[in-house]
């Protein structure tokens, strides 16, 4: 899938995880667009960050972290913005449902996902 430099030029995601691995592979998947990344491997970081950048379109958000819970985040970042959070967790559950509809998150993927439907999801909430 390409994406439309022009379109998406200067946007900002940011992507919070743990993993080195997520990051790099993250890099690797929008390397050939215009988006700016910025990459946080905490909660605590994350907010920094968002806090720093105001003009996030996307957050990329895991759900666990290692020293608050990607829900928390969201939850904070909900409470002073209006933006784009997609959740990312490795296994759709109950519990992971209904800790969705808790915090009124709508977005989530599960990993392991290809480019194409990250880049959709996306881009759909841009």
């Amino acid at each position: 899938m390409s994406i439309t430099k022009l379109e998406n030029s200067g946007k900002k995601i940011l992507i919070v995880d743990d993993s080195e691995l997520i990051h790099y592979i993250l890099n690797n998947f929008f390397k050939n667009s215009s988006f700016e990344l910025i990459h946080a491997h905490t909660g605590k970081e994350a907010v920094k960050l968002f806090k720093e950048n105001n003009d996030i379109k996307v957050i990329l958000l895991d759900v666990e972290l290692p020293d608050i819970s990607g829900f928390e985040v969201a939850k904070y970042i909900l409470s002073i913005s209006s933006s784009n959070i997609l959740m990312q967790t490795g296994s759709l559950n109950e519990g992971f449902l209904e800790k969705m509809k808790k915090y009124n998150l709508n977005n989530y993927i599960i990993k392991p996902y290809s480019k194409t439907n990250l880049i959709k999801s996306v881009i759909k909430l841009i």
